[in-house]
């Protein structure tokens, strides 16, 4: 786990935002959500309905990997809110 926040990516004017749970071990390399085989999945997916990455907004609610892949507990989504509108609100 490298502590690094990945935050959402995407246009600003996007009419579609999707929303995961948490970083996995994939997106915490690349410091990017929705990579690895879950991410190749939501491509195909967003393809298949015209859409592309490009046109989507992606964030998690938690927006550090929990240590060891834990199960997000509703104080780790409740603390991830937390800090991300306090940081979002004073950057």
């Amino acid at each position: 786990m490298n502590n690094e926040w990945i935050f959402g990516s995407g246009p600003s004017s996007a009419t579609l935002m999707i929303i995961g749970d948490s970083p996995n071990q994939y997106d915490e390399q690349n410091q990017r959500h929705f990579t690895g085989p879950s991410g190749e999945l939501l491509s195909e997916l967003l393809e298949t309905t015209g859409s592309s990455r490009s046109q989507v907004y992606l964030t998690n609610i938690i927006k550090i990997r929990p240590p060891k892949n834990d199960t997000d507990l509703l104080g780790e989504i409740n603390n991830g809110w937390k800090n991300y509108w306090y940081r979002s609100r004073n950057e």
